[in-house]
Formats: C-alpha cells, structure tokens, sequence
C-alpha cells in the first residue's frame, strides 16, 4: 500500500515535470548592434538594455535597437565607438567608457556630454559623503568631480612633490 502511494505521487510528480518541460520555448532575439563583440552590458531601471561594444553604443528597449557612434565633427556623439564599460549613476544618467574619457548620456536631446580625460578612465566612484565622484584612470591619476560632474580637480603623480599621489597608473 506505501509503495502504491509513492509510485503515485512520484508519477504524479513526473507528469507535471514532463507537461511544465512541454511548454517552455526557447525564443531567440536577434538584435541588430553596431559589432557582434560585446564589451559590457547594463540594464537600466527603466528596463532599457545598453549594449557596449568595439563599434558603439547601443540601447534596446525590446522593440527597437538605436545605435549611436563617435562623429569627429559632432560634439554631442560619442568620444570614441569603442565603448568597454558602462555604469549607471543616480538621475537616470548613464556613463559609457571609451579610451578618450566618459560619454554621459542626456535621455531629453538623446545625445552626450563629454568628459575629455588624458588617459582612458578605469573606474568612476561616488562619494557618499558629499555625493561628488571620483574617477581612475590608466596613466593620468585620479580626476575629482561635483555631483553634476563638473572638473573640479586634478590629482596627479608629480615624482618632485613629495604630497602628490603615489602613483598615476590604475588597471580594472
């Protein structure tokens, strides 16, 4: 009589397992980017997905995909296509990393700011304190910002200045 009870339930089990493994489908999404070499990838809080890649930036919002690249004679395009990191910011600010500096997204004119820096940046950190941020790069030190990201300081390695930062160089 247990054994009549756990062969049901055990076959009762089977049968969901098998039925639920029926009606699940594979759907495949073909977006077209600006590369098929993916870089970083980051999903808003809107919902919209950034795609990073070697050719440009690339956002999708399950419908359509709208692709933006670097344009020397245009101020408002991307410093430069190849896009390596992507980070979001409190304001629905988004930040692509190219090797020129950062590209900050304005979602009203749907195009960038740009921030110029001498080397490419590494990391883009906030303060709590004061919410200003703090941006590594790989060879020219760190650059100091207000929480509007205005330039508000340089620090830089200075082999003569015995009170300057340790070192100019930072890696991911």
């Amino acid at each position: 009589m247990q054994a009549t009870k756990v062969y049901k339930g055990l076959s009762f089990a089977l049968s969901i397992f098998f039925s639920v493994s029926l009606f699940a489908q594979e759907k495949k999404i073909e977006i077209p980017l600006s590369s098929n070499k993916i870089e970083s990838v980051h999903i808003d809080n809107r919902g919209l997905i950034w795609l990073g890649t070697e050719e440009g930036l690339n956002v999708y919002n399950r419908e359509t995909v709208n692709s933006f690249y670097s344009n020397i004679v245009d101020s408002t395009s991307l410093l430069n296509s190849e896009i390596f990191r992507i980070q979001y910011l409190a304001g629905d600010t988004v930040v692509a990393f190219s090797k020129n500096g950062l590209n900050i997204f304005k979602p009203f004119g749907f195009n960038f700011s740009r921030i110029i820096t001498k080397s490419a940046p590494v990391s883009l950190i906030k303060d709590l304190s004061n919410n200003d941020y703090w941006l590594t790069t790989q060879n020219n030190g760190v650059l100091h910002f207000s929480p509007s990201l205005k330039s508000l300081k340089s620090l830089e390695y200075d082999p003569l200045n015995p009170l300057s930062i340790s070192s100019a160089k930072f890696n991911n």
